[in-house]
């Protein structure tokens, strides 16, 4: 499953990078570039240490804590993308 993930995750990789910046606005762009590059490191370092010992000793049940993770992201994308008011 971490092989299937990674490659849908890295199929959509280039997606994730320009969306935000094109999305924002030219006056919050940089500051949403900084969250959002902020973030990301912060859950590459936990996916990379974390990830892998919680594998190790709890093997596949660590999809039951990882996937309401996943879902609640998801989630608080929609809510936020549909909440934003684009200028027209």
């Amino acid at each position: 499953m971490v092989w299937v993930y990674l490659g849908f995750y890295n199929f959509a990789n280039p997606v994730l990078w320009s969306y935000p910046s094109e999305v924002l606005t030219f006056s919050m762009r940089t500051k949403g570039m900084l969250v959002w590059n902020t973030f990301n490191q912060i859950f590459g370092i936990y996916t990379m240490f974390v990830d892998s010992v919680a594998l190790d000793k709890i093997g596949w049940k660590y999809y039951i804590v990882y996937m309401p993770g996943v879902i609640i992201e998801f989630f608080l994308i929609y809510y936020c993308e549909s909440s934003w008011s684009r200028p027209e």
